[in-house]
């Protein structure tokens, strides 16, 4: 269940009420699935609404061959430099789905999974240590070096209930890592099942499956290969043009 928080009942408000009126040429929406939910819930033609995704410093996160960054990331987390890392960023992680990664870990074994982020993070430790897994789950908390952490790990796992356009899924393809994700919003517009990563559920079972296929280091690279190739059609400039193009058009 989930709460409607008054500023944020207030919040839509406002935007239905922009919306009713249409004082607008053109909207933007930065997924495919945001289009449909504002064009079925407020009654709009799609021609007004224009998809143009979230966009990322490719060369920012760009993995790197230093081998000295995945090493001292692992070492300041007590993760053995062979051990496979997933990894999760995100700070909502109930919404986000940390839950099922942890579930999954028993059954992962020789996994480590490194969290980035704020949440509750004494309920999922409680809920590490229950499934017998709190060595191999690290909470990081708030970082300000992610593009270092992307870098250290393996594969990265997201089984959000619902996104817009999630930075966090193309920033760890920007740095070469295959994505697991739910089919929530952006993602579903550029993640393809058994090119750049795989779709999964809301269920432990379901990543534990995904993670074991993927696990060998021959899937690993050719799918980071492809996720690469995936980010940079998304670097910032070229989604810059985007928005520079719909202005023009406008006028």
């Amino acid at each position: 269940m989930f709460l409607v928080y008054p500023l944020n009942h207030y919040r839509l408000v406002l935007e239905r009420l922009r919306y009713a009126l249409k004082k607008f040429k053109k909207a933007i929406a930065v997924s495919n699935r945001l289009k449909d939910e504002i064009v079925n819930f407020y009654r709009l033609p799609p021609e007004l609404i224009v998809v143009i995704p979230n966009g990322v410093d490719f060369q920012g996160f760009q993995s790197s061959e230093c081998t000295c960054v995945r090493e001292n990331i692992r070492k300041m987390h007590n993760i053995p430099l062979q051990s496979p890392l997933l990894l999760f960023v995100g700070h909502s992680f109930r919404w986000k789905g940390l839950k099922y990664i942890i579930e999954a870990m028993p059954k992962i074994k020789e996994s480590h999974l490194l969290v980035a982020g704020a949440g509750d993070i004494f309920s999922f430790k409680r809920l590490s240590s229950k499934l017998g897994v709190e060595d191999r789950v690290i909470f990081a908390g708030l970082v300000k070096n992610i593009n270092e952490f992307y870098i250290a790990s393996d594969l990265f796992v997201f089984p959000t209930i619902w996104e817009g356009s999630p930075k966090v899924c193309l920033e760890a393809m920007a740095s070469g890592l295959p994505i697991l994700a739910t089919k929530a919003g952006g993602v579903e517009d550029y993640l393809r099942d058994g090119y750049n990563g795989f779709f999964i559920t809301r269920d432990s079972g379901d990543i534990v499956e995904n993670v074991n296929m993927v696990s060998s280091d021959e899937n690993l690279r050719s799918l980071g290969e492809n996720a690469r190739k995936t980010a940079k059609k998304f670097d910032w400039s070229k989604i810059a043009d985007k928005y520079i193009e719909v202005c023009k058009s406008l006028y």
